[in-house]
């Protein structure tokens, strides 16, 4: 695999694990069920991170079995944070960053 998508893949990953801790954060104690499981989700993406670094050593190899495995935890991830606000909370809601602004 290319050293440079690696790189950026991990990045994302970084990226998107300290986004879920700042929110579980902001959620503090009042929200702590929601907090913990925005910390676990931030772990995943650091761990997705962590093993895109091994492969990038060579250490663990880019096989079918791993992409596989990366794959469905990216789609698992993607697919809790397409979930919009229910339509009632729409005008309260910010904008989904994939709606490009439209509201439900």
């Amino acid at each position: 695999m290319d050293k440079s998508r690696l790189l950026r893949a991990m990045g994302a990953c970084v990226d998107n694990g300290e986004r879920l801790l700042e929110d579980a954060e902001w959620l503090g104690y009042d929200r702590f069920v929601t907090a913990c499981a925005l910390c676990i989700l931030a772990q995943e993406e650091f761990a997705k991170a962590f093993l895109l670094h091994l492969i990038g050593e060579g250490i663990v190899p880019w096989t079918a079995e791993i992409q596989r495995h990366l794959r469905q935890q990216t789609q698992q991830i993607t697919g809790l944070r397409s979930v919009q606000a229910p339509a009632r909370f729409a005008p309260f809601a910010p904008p989904h960053p994939n709606t490009r602004g439209i509201r439900a």
